[in-house]
């Protein structure tokens, strides 16, 4: 039997799907982010990744993607500031 990915699906308010998939791969483990919608394809929006490339408390990075672009509009690692982890040049949503 192939081993699936732990996933988990949420439904939201438009009747639109997002599922979180996490892959345990050796090189690069992360979870991608789907976003689905009636009458169109499966989308992949972000993901999060452990990237070994990259420095010690630069290793977790974000990327995000645009419709109708193959390569990822944001690829930046989640910095860890003062001893604290912290997304560098982003705006804290308002609740």
């Amino acid at each position: 039997m192939k081993n699936i990915p732990p996933h988990v699906k949420l439904t939201l308010p438009d009747g639109s799907r997002l599922t979180a998939v996490a892959y345990s791969q050796e090189d690069y483990p992360g979870i991608n982010l789907y976003l689905s919608r009636e009458g169109h394809p499966e989308e992949l929006i972000c993901f999060v990744e452990f990237n070994r490339e990259r420095q010690a408390g630069e290793n977790i990075c974000i990327g995000v993607y645009q419709p109708d672009v193959d390569d990822t509009v944001y690829y930046e690692p989640y910095r860890v500031k003062g001893g604290q982890l912290g997304w560098n040049n982003c705006t804290p949503r308002e609740s």
